[in-house]
């Protein structure tokens, strides 16, 4: 009698597990994905990575080239002759970008936090390289404000690692720039 009743109890929890699952997975809202091309202008509009905080309304992206270097490739067409902090990385991948704040007026309340940017291959992801980012850039500071009507050209880099990621699968495959998250997540196809 007891086997009996076990086997009721759990199957009624099992049936109620699915259930719920269920009720969850047909509740959820999809997140809308805008996919935009290399060498056109994207709004950020009021998305944004991780805080509503964090928005960079008025300001635009626009991503050029990109470049799959070694490390010692990478640091020879750089002149960097010194340890970085990357340097147990295999390879880095950089993308060249232009940053316009078309109207933003707020000033330094709100501007481009590169930092949080992802290149996104598939199922693979890396984030920016801050090591690497000042010995490749004029402007150091890789969180700041333009004034209205301003750009400014940068190089973003991410170090890419053998043991995360099959170079031949990522050269191959369609690398996207991630720009935002929320409400909508924002790619560039490279």
């Amino acid at each position: 009698m007891k086997k009996i009743i076990i086997s009721i109890l759990c199957s009624a929890a099992i049936i109620l597990c699915v259930i719920r699952i269920y009720f969850v997975n047909s509740q959820g809202v999809l997140q809308p994905i805008c996919t935009y091309s290399r060498n056109e202008e994207v709004s950020f509009e009021n998305d944004f990575f991780n805080s509503i905080q964090d928005t960079s309304d008025g300001y635009t992206i626009t991503a050029h080239e990109t470049e799959l270097l070694s490390l010692d490739k990478f640091k020879e067409k750089y002149g960097i002759e010194k340890d970085i902090g990357i340097d147990n990385c295999d390879y880095v991948y950089t993308v060249e970008v232009t940053i316009r704040n078309k109207t933003n007026s707020n000033g330094i309340q709100s501007g481009i936090n590169m930092q949080q940017f992802i290149i996104q291959n598939g199922s693979f992801i890396t984030f920016f390289s801050p090591e690497a980012y000042p010995y490749i850039n004029q402007n150091p500071e890789s969180r700041f404000s333009l004034a209205e009507n301003d750009s400014l050209d940068f190089i973003i880099p991410f170090a890419l690692y053998k043991e995360n990621v099959d170079i031949n699968d990522f050269e191959h495959g369609k690398p996207a720039l991630v720009i935002s998250l929320y409400p909508r997540k924002k790619i560039i196809e490279l």
